[in-house]
């Protein structure tokens, strides 16, 4: 196919342990996480809140999991170079929650 170029794939398997792989970043803002709840209508008082959210512990309100779960899918790749493997690697090293504005 034309203009379509192949990636290259590194996966979960061949990781080494203390390997790194930089991606892009993208800054979670408030209005994501306003669009991700009307979206899905998933509107619970620790991502629509801010004085629950903190009562809960958090800095502010925090973003959706599953917000965070959809970015890292394009994020893990830049064009040339693509991450696959278990998403479990993701949730073990980043347990904490995404707030708005945070990268």
């Amino acid at each position: 196919m034309e203009g379509n170029t192949m990636t290259s794939q590194i996966w979960y398997k061949d990781f080494v342990p203390g390997e790194a792989v930089t991606s892009p970043s993208c800054r979670i803002t408030v209005d994501d996480i306003d669009r991700y709840a009307d979206l899905t209508g998933e509107k619970h008082p620790v991502q629509m809140d801010a004085d629950f959210a903190r009562e809960a512990g958090f800095n502010g309100r925090i973003a959706h999991g599953l917000t965070s779960l959809a970015l890292i899918e394009g994020l893990k790749s830049d064009g040339t170079e693509e991450v696959s493997g278990d998403y479990l690697i993701f949730l073990l090293c980043h347990p904490q929650a995404n707030a708005g504005g945070d990268t």
